[in-house]
């Protein structure tokens, strides 16, 4: 541990990203990133911005311990500025789908049936957290079909 949390009587590292979301201090922006969350439930793409270290992954993360794992299946994904394959790659990871192809088609149909049997034998919702999506960019700059629908 370090010399600032002995001067100041901490008992555990206070930045760190293993704290657990109940130890993170309630900022108003984080309940503000929570309340988007609960409108977006239903439905729809919700994008949180800010400067680097102003709390994005911290409210995300806040966020997600509000809702039960019994209805949320919650799947992060940190992009990279690799290609689509990779983040399809990352997206069959999140859901420990050991991926028979390497292909495109193959990671999106694996995913596919995967968040399907899921929604419909666990009845979850199933959210995808993307966080640093700004690199995706590169990845996603030939047009293609993200539609995981059915």
């Amino acid at each position: 541990m370090s010399g600032y949390c002995a001067y100041f009587g901490f008992k555990f590292e206070p930045f760190t990203s293993e704290l657990t979301a109940k130890n993170l201090l309630k900022l108003p922006s984080m309940v503000a990133v929570k309340e988007r969350f609960e409108y977006v439930t239903s439905g729809g793409v919700l994008i949180v911005t800010g400067e680097v270290g102003s709390g994005k992954s911290t409210s995300l993360r806040w966020s997600q311990s509000h809702f039960h794992s019994s209805q949320y299946l919650f799947l992060n994904v940190t992009a990279t500025g690799g290609s689509v394959n990779e983040f399809y790659r990352q997206l069959c990871w999140s859901l420990d789908i050991q991926a028979r192809s390497g292909s495109r088609v193959g990671l999106v149909k694996e995913f596919k049936a995967t968040i399907r049997d899921i929604a419909q034998t666990k009845k979850q919702k199933i959210m995808v957290i993307v966080d640093e999506s700004h690199l995706l960019e590169k990845a996603f700059t030939k047009p293609h079909s993200f539609d995981f629908s059915g």
